[in-house]
């Protein structure tokens, strides 16, 4: 996995600029490639789920803002673990605004979800609290800001445990969600080299990790770490946050063309700069491979023959008895 700082640093290390302005503009790049990169495709392993609870007599809530506005997949209203509706989506506002024309009656069985201006609401409008709405969207890519963090050492780290304490560390709030490495050292015994997302931080020393620790459990130790900003999309794949910011510079500053096109064509086979009518290099590999999958295996569809739940999603033609709506 390349963190952000090996990011904008392979970019400075390539292009033979080191100077400050430019590495501003590299990390500009970065995040603007990995924004364009994510957007490109519903790529799955930007999937993830969110929850929302229902407030009686209340029918407009917040998105989450983890979750684009405009690519929630499924929603669900969970009444228990055993009772689910599954509404369908409303597309249209004309239709939907028929809906709030019958006036039903509060209920906690959601029938259909509108989603606009960035909230989600609910018909009919729940009769009950604490209810869990569930939302399965696409998670929105922030912009990586934070350089590589690696003072002082890893003390304690226990096979099976969240929990990692560390030597002389100055551990922030704001790493929550960056990733930790235990550098694997074979001679010491110690560290696993996988990457592990920091659920919170509960002390400049202390933090505690989304999954269990799966490496040699450290007692005492002196073990090097980095903790680091990592991007969204799949390792294999990364290198494209190199390839495009590095094309982009050696094209605007008219440096050298021909090294400009060559990272163009590793990028993406030069369908950017105009120069291929199709997406190839590692931006089309990329899209062949992970497109419409789980990142390199299918699953069979468990859900029988019934209809999806964007198939059913409504539109003007769909309101049954009014004849020309919409026309």
């Amino acid at each position: 996995m390349l963190t952000f700082g090996d990011l904008y640093t392979s970019c400075q290390r390539r292009s033979r600029n080191s100077d400050s302005t430019q590495l501003l503009e590299f990390k500009k790049d970065i995040n603007q490639t990995h924004q364009l990169v994510c957007a490109s495709q519903s790529w799955k392993f930007l999937e993830k789920t969110d929850d929302i609870t229902t407030v009686d007599g209340t029918q407009a809530y917040e998105l989450p803002i983890s979750l684009r506005n405009n690519q929630i997949i499924s929603a669900e209203m969970r009444v228990s673990s055993t009772v689910i509706y599954r509404p369908k989506i409303v597309e249209s506002a004309e239709y939907w605004e028929y809906l709030l024309s019958r006036a039903a009656d509060e209920s906690d069985v959601t029938q259909y979800v509108y989603i606009y201006d960035e909230k989600i609401y609910l018909w009919p409008t729940p009769a009950t609290s604490a209810y869990t709405l569930r939302l399965r969207g696409r998670k929105i890519p922030v912009d990586m800001t934070a350089a590589d963090y690696t003072t002082g050492s890893i003390l304690t780290a226990t096979l099976g445990d969240e929990t990692i304490t560390g030597n002389a560390p100055s551990w922030t709030a704001g790493m929550a969600g960056r990733h930790l490495r235990i550098t694997k050292a074979a001679a010491a015994n110690v560290g696993d080299g996988f990457w592990y997302e920091i659920s919170s931080v509960t002390s400049a020393t202390a933090l505690e990790l989304v999954k269990k620790y799966a490496g040699t459990s450290i007692a005492a130790g002196t073990a090097a770490y980095t903790i680091g900003e990592l991007p969204l999309i799949p390792e294999p794949y990364q290198d494209l946050l190199i390839l495009r910011p590095l094309a982009i510079y050696f094209m605007q500053n008219e440096e050298d063309m021909t090294r400009a096109d060559r990272y163009w064509t590793m990028y993406d086979g030069g369908h950017e700069s105009g120069r291929s009518p199709v997406v190839g290099g590692l931006l089309g590999r990329m899209m062949n491979d992970l497109s419409g999958t789980g990142e390199g295996f299918v699953l069979e569809n468990m859900e029988g023959e019934g209809p999806s739940l964007r198939a059913l999603a409504l539109n003007n033609d769909d309101i049954i008895g009014e004849t020309g709506w919409g026309s």
